[in-house]
């Protein structure tokens, strides 16, 4: 019933949100996100429950597409954080990176975590 939930409140998320492509130059392609993924939107966020939410089912899914882009490097599935964590991760990036797009936090989670196969 929960995952039940938390599906369709992403569902309607994704239609709530309007995604745009942001591309940056370090990045090695284009990145879809939130129309505003800065880091101040993510801590406005903090206010609000179902869109802090959003944001942390958008970095979950943003490094299963790591993994199933990458065979060489893996993320396992015991290594990702919890939503807590998760949270302390990107508060902790974006106070280092305050000019950075919050999803910036995704790929400094992914190069701490992942394993080569």
């Amino acid at each position: 019933m929960k995952r039940r939930f938390c599906t369709a409140l992403t569902v309607i998320a994704v239609g709530i949100f309007p995604l745009c492509a942001i591309t940056a130059e370090k990045l090695p392609g284009t990145i879809f996100a939130f129309e505003d993924s800065s880091c101040g939107a993510w801590a406005r966020s903090s206010e609000d429950k179902f869109t802090r939410e959003t944001y942390l089912f958008w970095l979950r899914g943003f490094v299963s597409g790591y993994n199933y882009e990458s065979e060489t490097w893996q993320v396992p599935f015991h290594s990702m954080p919890d939503n807590d964590t998760l949270t302390i991760f990107v508060d902790k990036s974006c106070r280092e990176h305050p000019l950075w797009p919050f999803f910036e936090a995704a790929f400094e989670l992914i190069k701490e975590i992942r394993i080569k196969k």
